[in-house]
């Protein structure tokens, strides 16, 4: 697997399968995601990335957009909430734009409700993970109409007992019926967010 992966919507080159013929290359961000060795780094090029399940984060690495924004990857159908599930430790997510635009109400989301079901990025699984870093990042949906008790959709959502060293710097979110929702007994770093 290689160490360094690029995710490119805009790609032009032949196709080969899943990825561009001859590159570390992929139009797709879960499958860069899957394709990155441990510890490597999928770069995340400017556009719009749909998609439509869960991406699984199951092992150490970074995902990454440009410095000066642009990445944005977002949900597109009703079926899930959550674009990124991270269960493993030294995860880095930064600089992305992470979205859903097809969200139902509260009273239709996954029941019973909880952040966690409801969650754009959630860390829900294993015990001691460490070295998960969300940094400057947009964490948002579209404009929610009614009451907010009718909102739905959390940020970002850590699980009871799963995190020692987490680090959420510098994020941007709005939009969402929550914020950040740091559960029991996780150890977290918290600075510079504007929700």
């Amino acid at each position: 697997a290689p160490a360094t992966v690029y995710v490119d919507d805009s790609y032009v080159f032949p196709v080969c399968g899943t990825h561009i013929c001859g590159y570390d290359a992929f139009t797709k961000v879960e499958e860069g995601v899957a394709a990155v060795a441990a510890g490597g780094t999928v770069n995340v090029a400017e556009g719009t990335y749909s998609v439509t399940s869960t991406i699984l984060v199951n092992k150490a690495m970074t995902i990454t957009g440009p410095v000066a924004g642009g990445a944005v990857i977002q949900g597109t159908t009703t079926s899930f909430v959550s674009i990124f599930d991270i269960t493993a430790s030294n995860v880095t997510l930064q600089n992305l734009e992470v979205t859903h635009n097809a969200l139902r109400t509260f009273a239709t989301s996954p029941t019973p409700w909880t952040e966690l079901a409801n969650s754009l990025v959630k860390i829900t699984t294993g015990t001691n993970l460490s070295g998960i870093v969300i940094n400057n990042n947009k964490i948002f949906v579209p404009l929610q109409s009614g009451a907010m008790s009718t909102w739905n959709g959390v940020a970002l959502t850590v699980g009871s007992d799963t995190v020692t060293g987490l680090s959420i710097t510098n994020n941007e979110i709005y939009n969402t019926r929550n914020g950040i929702v740091n559960k029991n007994r996780v150890t977290v770093t918290l600075s510079g967010n504007t929700i």
